[in-house]
């Protein structure tokens, strides 16, 4: 994979800033959790899961990957992330690799 960054690499040139992106800054002692798999395979037990970390983490946000997922479902996903609590810039969806 010659365009992609492996976990503690430096990001490409063309990376799009944690801000463009809809995450915390880097110091802000915010967590973030990822999840850059196919969310189709998601199962309710794990949104579940990832819902009752949000709620009793204040300070995490979970990114997801938009890969294969519809409007909908994307809408479904953050409707219930609201309805739990969580507030909706703690959801953070974007393209699996963002870039400018």
């Amino acid at each position: 994979f010659p365009h992609r960054h492996s976990f503690g690499a430096a990001p490409p040139a063309d990376a799009l800033t944690r801000a463009e992106i809809g995450l915390p800054a880097r110091g802000s002692g915010a967590v973030v959790v990822g999840c850059f798999n196919r969310l189709k395979k998601l199962d309710r037990r794990t949104w579940a899961a990832w819902l009752a970390l949000l709620a009793s983490e204040r300070g995490t946000v979970l990114w997801l990957s938009r890969l294969a997922l519809s409007p909908q479902a994307e809408a479904r996903l953050r409707a219930q992330a609201e309805e739990a609590g969580i507030e909706r810039e703690r959801v953070v969806i974007s393209a699996p690799f963002p870039s400018k």
